[in-house]
């Protein structure tokens, strides 16, 4: 009993220390609670990142709170899905037809992301579909980056093509 009153005397003498023991038991308490709210099967496929669950995430983009900290406006991801805009379809013969699928977006952030990928899936029975890949600046001009024959799935790494 002394001891824990002789500990409380010290521990108001350095209020940094207590502020640790606070967030070492918020840290302790929000361990327990993950382990019991999520199942351990759900918790080795989100370590593991199994069947592409982080692949739309960028490798090198810091966390949004980063933002509140920093006071410029950092990019954030940004999914654009093709079922969402207005696809122009135009026949070209053989059963064959020409997709243009423009994928637009506003860009208000102060600083240049650190990634910009172009996910393609495709569905198809015999060939797979060829792609032709262009980014149209705001000032209208169009740039070809890419062509490209892919398969059920492909990732496109546009940030790293040396032609931007």
């Amino acid at each position: 009993m002394r001891f824990s009153q002789e500990g409380w005397v010290q521990l108001k003498q350095y209020p940094s220390a207590g502020l640790g023991l606070v967030l070492i038991g918020l840290l302790v308490l929000m361990s327990i609670i993950t382990v019991i709210v999520i199942p351990y099967g759900d918790a080795i496929n989100l370590w593991r990142g199994e069947n592409n669950l982080w692949s739309d995430a960028p490798r090198n983009a810091r966390p949004t709170w980063v933002t509140w900290f920093s006071g410029n406006s950092l990019p954030e991801t940004q999914i654009i899905r093709s079922e969402e805009v207005d696809t122009k379809i135009s026949p070209i013969g053989e059963g064959k037809s020409e997709f243009e699928i423009p994928l637009t977006f506003e860009y208000t952030a102060d600083e240049f992301p650190s990634e910009l990928n172009l996910f393609l899936e495709a569905s198809f029975e015999r060939t797979g579909p060829h792609v032709q890949v262009t980014w149209e600046t705001p000032d209208g001009r169009n740039l070809p980056l890419d062509s490209l024959s892919i398969k059920k799935e492909h990732r496109y790494a546009i940030s790293a093509d040396g032609r931007l």
